[in-house]
């Protein structure tokens, strides 16, 4: 969402506000977003592993070809990981040669948000995710994706905000911002919120949750 905070909600008046230093208010010429969480953002080009360049990656005696690890290390499907100490989310994103993966992880209180970015950090949290268990497999060892077929290109933190927009079957729709009904954001992003829309064949209220990062991709 960072694509239509600054292409859109800019040019409308919307401005990304620290919370912390300006405090939530809305007029009618600035609208400021309330922030509420720190999570790190990590962005990560992946090569593909074959048997000329990993010979002792286990996979390939069991028949897997590249593309297979591929998909079975970085699933299709974008995935909540419910880690009670840490919840994170992960996932596909762009074209799938170029093989882009995201992964987002959140930042508990009294944790530093640039410290927690770092790259022995990182590797901490994300690397148990990509590290099979061998019985998954039929092996005594465990299975990591190869480190060399992993270039980071960004890993930064940002702060969080949901806004749920509520769309009844008379087309009116109603947005909240961290629970708070806030009618003036509706002129400020009528033209995204209408993308929202597809519901014209409805005939029965839905409720569409649309998370807006600070900064995304």
């Amino acid at each position: 969402m960072g694509y239509v905070r600054k292409l859109y909600l800019e040019a409308k008046g919307v401005r990304q506000l620290d919370s912390e230093k300006y405090p939530f208010k809305s007029t009618e010429t600035n609208h400021r977003l309330p922030f509420v969480q720190w999570w790190v953002a990590v962005n990560w080009k992946l090569d593909l592993p074959t048997p000329e360049t990993h010979p002792d990656f286990p996979l390939w005696k069991l028949g897997y070809t590249p593309e297979q690890v591929y998909d079975d290390f970085f699933p299709f499907d974008f995935r909540f990981i419910c880690n009670i100490k840490r919840p994170s989310v992960c996932g596909r994103f762009g074209i799938r040669s170029r093989r882009l993966w995201r992964f987002e992880y959140i930042i508990n209180e009294g944790e530093d948000p640039w410290s927690m970015a770092q790259p022995d950090i990182m590797k901490s949290i994300i690397y148990p995710y990509i590290t099979h268990s061998g019985s998954r497999y039929g092996l005594k060892e465990d299975v990591k994706y190869p480190e060399d077929c992993i270039t980071v290109l960004r890993a930064r933190p940002f702060k969080y905000i949901h806004l749920t927009v509520y769309v009844t079957s008379d087309l009116k729709p109603k947005l909240r911002i961290n629970g708070l009904l806030e009618e003036r954001w509706l002129q400020a992003t009528q033209h995204i919120i209408s993308l929202l829309l597809v519901v014209k064949e409805l005939q029965v209220d839905s409720v569409t949750h649309w998370p807006l990062h600070g900064d995304c991709l």
